[in-house]
């Protein structure tokens, strides 16, 4: 179980990084290279019909603004940042005992893109959390997933909802807001 959890963390980080390398290709003279402009132009949409994480109280919306949200969670044990390999500006994670919240910038404006359980004592709104078995997943979100080896993938509002199973048993649970899809 640790060699498959540490494999999966392991492409993770390489794909990771290897989207943030800077490669360098021509670009023809007709055609001028696409710029973060580009993709700031459209504002981003909160996913409120996606899936939604609550703490304490604190509705965690996938693609909405991070600063009241990260307030209304409160101190996180540590912070950090590193620059956006898509967008001007840093990458934050914010990372609290139980869970961890990562945000992308817009126009010198933090998103949130990512929600990651770290533990067992936190649960989805639904009730899920690490350490349910797969029937409890089922039982809860249904049938309607994309499964990639033990990734079952559920998709909603421009959100996804991403459950990592090892022989039956939850091991890892994650929000995605679907940034560029």
């Amino acid at each position: 179980m640790k060699k498959c959890l540490l494999l999966l963390i392991y492409i993770f980080a390489a794909v990771t990084f290897a989207a943030c390398e800077k490669k360098e290709t021509p670009v023809p003279d007709a055609s001028p290279a696409p710029t973060t402009a580009a993709i700031t132009a459209a504002p981003v949409i909160p996913a409120e019909d996606g899936f939604v994480y609550v703490h304490n109280g604190v509705r965690v919306v996938l693609g909405a603004p991070a600063a009241d949200i990260i307030a209304g969670l409160g101190e996180p044990r540590s912070v950090r940042e590193e620059p956006s390999c898509a967008f001007d500006g840093f990458d934050r994670t914010y990372i609290y005992t139980d869970f961890y919240v990562e945000t992308f910038p817009i126009d010198d404006i933090d998103y949130i893109s990512i929600i990651n359980f770290r533990n067992d004592n936190v649960r989805t709104a639904e009730g899920l959390y690490i350490g349910a078995y797969t029937e409890d997943m089922t039982a809860v979100y249904g049938e309607s997933y994309n499964r990639e080896q033990g990734m079952y993938t559920y998709e909603k509002s421009g959100t996804q909802l991403a459950i990592l199973i090892d022989d039956g048993v939850i091991v890892q649970i994650t929000y995605y807001f679907m940034i560029l899809d």
